[in-house]
């Protein structure tokens, strides 16, 4: 589903994206995070469950507003402690 990426050209600059199933740009949704309106597009548009999910972000506003929508959230200060967070979730990183 990279229908928001082709359709806006960010394929085309930000070659990453394409590692994702789709993406949710703020300035074509008019909305933005931390706003819980921005998280429920992300969630609905992508049939994302919450409290399957994990915010990793390093706006402790933004994890804030995550958390409001049910997203579990990581307030990135380090790699190692992204890591050691990780590490809580079952989730290894090398």
């Amino acid at each position: 589903m990279h229908t928001a990426v082709s359709r806006t050209g960010y394929d085309e600059r930000f070659d990453f994206l394409k590692w994702f199933d789709g993406i949710v740009v703020s300035g074509e949704e008019k909305t933005r995070k931390p706003f819980a309106e921005f998280f429920n597009i992300l969630l609905g548009r992508y049939g994302i469950d919450p409290a399957k999910s994990i915010l990793i972000d390093d706006n402790f506003r933004n994890i804030q507003g995550a958390k409001a929508a049910g997203i579990h959230g990581i307030h990135f200060t380090s790699p190692g402690q992204l890591k050691a967070d990780l590490h809580k979730w079952n989730i290894e990183v090398n």
